[in-house]
């Protein structure tokens, strides 16, 4: 009987790794659900919210891809523009009780996603530009009530509200340094 040859396994190609996620989108989403959750417990730690006791972490593997690969397929994706992700976020509380006319809130510039976690009050919030067309109008929020634009290149940031004293809003800027 003839010994069969052992042929070296190639290393997987972007292809290969693409579609072992679209047939495993389930564990992949999984995992990011995971990661968003992580997340929400460290902003409520942060903000003083009660948080529940954490969830033990276990390794997380997508279609027989480690999270080592999958942190290089995410490098691979930043090096051509094809992903942005922030490295620091900065929390900026807006005090609803001044009185703002398409004001820039030059902090709030720069930024990959912005996350209007907590709102008090209602102001109208400007992105692209000061024009009407461009305007979000944001009311009170309740948490877990949040709104979230993210995936988005935001330059600029305006506001516009009356003054509602006592009232204020938190926006958490997601950047890249």
């Amino acid at each position: 009987m003839a010994k069969q040859e052992e042929k070296p396994v190639p290393e997987p190609t972007l292809l290969d790794l693409f579609q072992g996620f679209f047939h495993r989108q389930d564990k992949l989403l999984e995992y990011m659900a995971e990661t968003q959750r992580q997340m929400l417990m460290l902003l409520r730690t942060i903000s003083g919210v009660p948080t529940l006791p954490p969830t033990p972490i276990t390794s997380v593997e997508v279609a027989g891809i480690t999270e080592e690969v999958l942190e290089k397929l995410l490098a691979e994706f930043e090096k051509y523009g094809v992903l942005k992700r922030a490295n620091n976020w900065l929390v900026e509380t807006i005090d609803l009780g001044t009185a703002r006319d398409k004001e820039e809130i030059t902090t709030l510039a720069d930024a990959l996603a912005l996350t209007i976690y907590r709102c008090t009050g209602t102001f109208d919030l400007y992105l692209v530009g000061a024009g009407d067309s461009q305007k979000i109008t944001v009311d009170a929020l309740t948490y877990p009530q949040t709104i979230t634009i993210d995936d988005f290149d935001i330059k600029q940031v305006w506001i516009t509200n009356t003054a509602q004293s006592g009232l204020s809003a938190e926006i958490i800027k997601f950047y890249r340094t």
